[in-house]
């Protein structure tokens, strides 16, 4: 087995084509847009990805583009500090806890080390065929190429995982989100670094990146479609309307991003998939294991995924055994970082005992137990990964 398809040139498809091409595979990436756009807003890189990124050569390189974080400080809507954490000690050998950074910017690091000349653009996947002696992958244009092994890295609405598993199900887990960024002095505005304020349903992130930018995330219960707008210009009136009152520099971060540029998603999960692979295909990334963004692991749990399915691939005999062990490794570690997520936004909305009312000792509790101790699981677990 040497020829792998990778479905997908999203973070976790290119960090996995580099963990393959380490273990001597040679792979071919095929991503259906026409040329790759940098788009999106912030990341998390917390040092489990760290690790597992140095492995593939680029840890140094992502560090360059972010920017560390410290602490993070938790507020109510007046501003006052509910908590502050030390973010720099939840972390494992590799020193620096977190990096955020813009999506592009670490999309930019994974295809120069690619070398997007190597990607097949404009090649929509839609569906496979497989036997014994290899797989095939099938496109909207009529073509088929042959492997020896299909990745589906196709993100969270994933052909592949539909045609392996067609009883997987997303399903909405009752919030929206808007996520923008913006050019302005944060940290001049105030004191204290990234951070979250918690309203009542509500809750808005702020997070200082490179270049003077910030990114900013606001999320709140809603309805199916109830956070719907037709226009970017509506759109941000709309988050306009759900700030007023909310402390500075909040209402000024609004203000300062581009309408264009918010995008909203209503925030959904999949439901736990128990094995990630059929025959000679197999699952990664969001389209494995689609999660809510809380913790900040779904960039970092497919960077992990990728890395692993690469060390799995060179130790194992075979293809079944290799994704066998890529499973044990994965499946049951994923279950628990998406359930821990959904159980972080469950909590931090919560309408009718909202934690935000809370303050000194009560609240510090309920955050560690829903953020500070499965964060120190998810960066400290597994040492081999």
């Amino acid at each position: 087995m040497r020829k792998v398809l990778m479905i997908g040139g999203g973070i976790g498809g290119l960090a996995a084509t580099l963990a393959l091409r380490q273990a001597s595979f040679e792979v071919q990436v095929f991503e259906g847009v026409s040329a790759i756009k940098i788009v999106g807003a912030g990341l998390a890189i917390w040092s489990n990805a760290l690790k597992a990124l140095r492995q593939i050569g680029l840890a140094d390189a992502v560090q360059a583009v972010g920017k560390p974080a410290a602490y993070r400080v938790i507020r109510a809507k007046s501003g006052e500090i509910l908590a502050k954490v030390q973010v720099n000690q939840i972390s494992n050998e590799e020193g620096a806890s977190l990096i955020h950074l813009h999506r592009g910017d670490l999309q930019t690091v994974l295809l120069k080390a690619v070398g997007e000349s190597t990607i097949h653009f404009g090649a929509r996947c839609v569906g496979f065929r497989q036997d014994d002696k290899g797989v095939w992958a099938q496109f909207a244009d009529g073509r088929e190429v042959q492997g020896d092994l299909l990745v589906g890295a196709d993100g969270v609405h994933s052909v592949i995982r539909q045609q392996l598993f067609s009883e997987a199900r997303l399903h909405l887990v009752g919030q929206s989100s808007w996520r923008g960024l913006a050019q302005i002095d944060y940290e001049q505005l105030v004191e204290g670094g990234a951070g979250e304020t918690w309203g009542i349903g509500q809750r808005i992130g702020l997070i200082p990146m490179s270049h003077g930018r910030v990114y900013w995330f606001l999320t709140r219960n809603a309805p199916p479609g109830g956070g719907i707008q037709d226009t970017a210009v509506a759109r941000k009136h709309h988050m306009q309307e759900l700030v007023k009152g909310w402390h500075e520099p909040i209402p000024s971060m609004i203000q300062a991003t581009e309408a264009q540029t918010i995008i909203h998603t209503e925030l959904n999960e999949l439901k736990p998939l128990d094995q990630w692979h059929k025959g000679r295909v197999v699952l990664l990334g969001d389209a494995a294991h689609a999660m809510t963004p809380n913790l900040g692991q779904g960039a970092c749990q497919a960077i992990e995924d990728a890395v692993t399915l690469g060390q799995c691939l060179k130790e194992a005999e075979d293809v079944e055994a290799s994704l066998d062990l890529y499973e044990s490794k994965r499946v049951e570690r994923v279950r628990r970082i998406v359930a821990d997520s959904r159980r972080f936004g469950e909590v931090a909305h919560n309408e009718t005992s909202s934690p935000c009312l809370l303050r000194g000792e009560p609240f510090q509790d309920i955050f560690k137990s829903i953020y500070i101790e499965p964060l120190k699981w998810i960066v400290r677990h597994d040492k081999d990964t």
